[in-house]
């Protein structure tokens, strides 16, 4: 993640950035929503470029795999932070209902799976998930 929208004083922070600025959820959705849309903008344009360079069909057979990587990655980024996101959210909400943060926020089966995206990611070529995700 490059940076996030972050607001000053957020009224229920999930975290301080060390600039000391807070981060809400409402500053997590936004950006991934921005993450997803740039992703999208940029898979799209570099596809675009490439198919006007490309002149044979050993072109496209060199070409296509690194565009379906560039998906696959995307796509594995986005699918991390909507998770974790989701983890907050029910964070919160069992905050609210005094249910207090345990282990009922996200169980054993669901870090092993959150875990075993972030490793698949890592595996994916060009993929950012062990740099600032």
């Amino acid at each position: 993640m490059k940076s996030i929208t972050k607001s000053k004083k957020s009224s229920n922070p999930l975290f301080t950035l060390d600039n000391g600025d807070e981060v809400g959820f409402d500053d997590l959705l936004k950006k991934i929503y921005t993450n997803s849309e740039e992703k999208n903008h940029n898979i799209t344009a570099t596809a675009q470029r490439i198919m006007s360079l490309t002149k044979t069909l050993n072109d496209m057979v060199v070409m296509m795999p690194i565009l379906v990587d560039m998906q696959k990655c995307a796509v594995a980024n986005d699918d991390m932070l909507v998770k974790m996101a989701a983890i907050v959210q029910r964070a919160q909400t069992a905050k609210t209902k005094d249910a207090g943060l345990d282990e009922s926020i996200i169980s054993a089966e669901e870090r092993k799976m959150l875990m075993d995206s972030v490793r698949e990611a890592k595996n994916v070529p060009g993929s950012s998930a062990g740099e600032d995700t």
